[in-house]
């Protein structure tokens, strides 16, 4: 079980958090989140020297000299820089302007779970995971959706 409490959402303002439980996916190895958050947790005690505690950041913020900073939790501009060094190695952007951000992971993640997956999601599960408000309007999530299944080479973009 994964606990995320952030200080605010940028979907809802004020936000207490939420606990995720999060199964282990081994048909799908390359994106088992189960699997891979347990290796890092592994990893993160290992580097701590010492079992996790309750005020440990799972993902603490990288100096500029590459080190972790324990005790300081990493900022989205701290992830998406570090996003944009992995995938600027990766070579996954040749020939493509632009850049990945964490929005990326979001309408990904829901379009892959609402479209795609084996066991698919109702769009109030996508939207509970995604910690919407009530409120929140899904006329753009069902546009990009509609936008991307008509698109003749839809299929090819399923990651396997």
């Amino acid at each position: 079980m994964l606990s995320y409490q952030p200080a605010q959402s940028h979907m809802c303002g004020a936000f207490a958090g939420q606990t995720y439980q999060i199964p282990f996916d081994p048909e799908h190895p390359e994106i088992d989140c189960y699997s891979h958050m347990v290796a890092w947790l592994s990893h993160l005690q290992f580097l701590l020297q010492h079992s996790l505690q309750a005020d440990d950041f799972i993902f603490p913020a990288i100096a500029s000299t590459d080190r972790l900073k324990f005790g300081k939790p990493t900022t989205r501009s701290g992830f998406e820089s570090l996003m944009d060094d992995i995938v600027g190695h990766s070579g996954l952007m040749e020939g493509w302007n632009g850049k990945f951000t964490t929005h990326c992971f979001c309408c990904g993640g829901a379009q892959y779970r609402f479209m795609w997956a084996d066991r698919r999601w109702s769009l109030k599960a996508v939207k509970w995971w995604g910690s919407w408000s009530s409120s929140e309007n899904v006329s753009l999530f069902y546009k990009f959706v509609i936008a991307i299944y008509l698109q003749p080479s839809w299929k090819t973009m399923r990651i396997r």
